[in-house]
């Protein structure tokens, strides 16, 4: 209707909220490093990422990597970035929804299963060095590393470059799922909460880290955003990213003024 606020759209019914992590460089070079899955949100903030994506076929997930670089080298992005999409479970359709221009938070989902430290590799393309000598870009891309970090100085000066058109990255390793903590209390309609935090509890694993803003003693402001924690558990599989992350939520303790959205994620 010409001049009303409203705008009618198509539903997109039984989609999923999927993800494209980016990290390109200033000479046109674009890296994606594989896929997530952040269809679980409350109130459009997400509650639980994972990767990589499993609820589109390998051939769906490469067009999306694809695109995303393609989009990124047309405006000539310099820098980490995330492409989001909306993929429909009835048709195999997906559709653009942004580009976020920075790392975020659930970056160490891609880092576990991309072994990329991105925040590092990121401070390389600041410096102007090209991707194609970042040494844990060689070996997403199955090129040899000279070594990694630790003898870079020696061997990045030795590393050939290649053409990242035309190259395929190294399967995802494993699964990683990642679950925000935040003050809000479940039985209330996830109302924000806050208040006095006695005592928080959480012990990293091999296979599972985390942290927390707030320590014991602390607090959470009425107005602070309502995460103050975030979980990553690692796993060869699916299931076992799901069962290390079940174990990990239940051990964590929270006592205090606040409550949280522990004890309903582990339900979910």
């Amino acid at each position: 209707v010409p001049g009303s606020p409203i705008f009618i759209m198509r539903l997109a019914s039984q989609s999923r909220h999927l993800e494209v992590q980016l990290l390109c460089d200033q000479y046109g070079n674009v890296a994606a490093l594989h896929s997530r899955d952040c269809s679980v949100q409350r109130r459009h903030q997400k509650i639980i990422e994972e990767g990589p994506v499993t609820v589109a076929p390998r051939e769906t997930v490469k067009q999306l990597e694809q695109a995303a670089r393609r989009l990124a080298k047309a405006v000539g992005y310099v820098g980490a970035a995330t492409v989001e999409y909306l993929y429909s479970m009835e048709t195999g359709e997906y559709y653009f929804l942004e580009l976020n221009p920075r790392l975020q938070v659930e970056h160490p989902v891609t880092e576990w299963i991309a072994e990329v430290n991105l925040p590092a590799a990121q401070v390389a393309v600041g410096m102007g060095i090209p991707l194609w000598q970042v040494p844990e870009i060689r070996r997403f891309y199955g090129m040899d590393n000279g070594g990694g970090y630790d003898i870079w100085r020696k061997t990045a000066a030795l590393a050939t470059p290649f053409n990242f058109d035309e190259v395929d990255s190294q399967w995802p390793k494993g699964h990683c799922v990642a679950v925000r903590i935040t003050s809000e209390n479940p039985d209330d309609g996830f109302k924000p909460t806050g208040g006095k935090v006695k005592e928080i509890s959480f012990k990293s694993k091999p296979n599972v880290w985390g942290y927390f803003s707030v320590k014991s003693g602390g607090g959470i402001h009425e107005f602070a955003d309502s995460q103050f924690g975030h979980v990553f558990a690692y796993g060869v599989t699916r299931s076992a990213a799901i069962t290390s992350m079940s174990l990990a939520l239940k051990e964590i303790q929270i006592r205090g003024e606040i409550h949280s959205n522990v004890d309903y994620t582990v339900d979910l």
